[in-house]
């Protein structure tokens, strides 16, 4: 649990002072960021669990272009989840998808609609299938309660 947390205050701390790469397609389309001028193609990868915490906060701040507010609602939604739920078993293999949901549900809940990518980018950035990120996606919003609005009050304790 606190593994999860922590990866989303990275999240939120990296994005602080900084901005995030701009996505970009490359000369044959493939998907990408533009990175201080150099392209970053986003590759496949076997899974959330082949990544390192650190490798999985970067390829999320990489692909997903978000800002600070989206880390720190996603990190409120995190600790929703854990507070209503203590009894929750948490796997290890486990803890890069649950940064994925809560980012991704925060970006939903907080981006604009124009400013969001389908949902098969942020499964492929991911790195699971399309049907395993709505599963996620529909498992935490059942943990929350669906209750995704967040005060200024909890924003600025996070």
């Amino acid at each position: 649990r606190e593994l999860i947390r922590r990866m989303a205050a990275n999240l939120a701390h990296r994005v602080n002072g900084t901005v995030p790469p701009k996505p970009a397609l490359d000369g044959n389309g493939h998907i990408g960021v533009s990175v201080h001028g150099d392209f970053k193609k986003l590759e496949s990868c076997d899974g959330p669990e082949s990544f390192t915490p650190e490798e999985y906060e970067r390829r999320l701040f990489d692909f997903f272009g978000c800002g600070l507010d989206v880390y720190v609602i996603a990190l409120v939604y995190i600790d929703r989840a854990f507070a209503r739920h203590p009894e929750l078993p948490i796997r290890h293999s486990d803890v890069n998808r649950w940064v994925l949901a809560s980012v991704v549900l925060a970006t939903k809940w907080h981006e604009e609609v124009c400013d969001q990518y389908p949902d098969e980018h942020y499964a492929h950035a991911g790195g699971v299938t399309l049907q395993e990120f709505r599963f996620l996606e529909a498992q935490l919003l059942d943990l929350l309660g669906w209750e995704l609005h967040v005060s200024p009050l909890d924003f600025f304790r996070h």
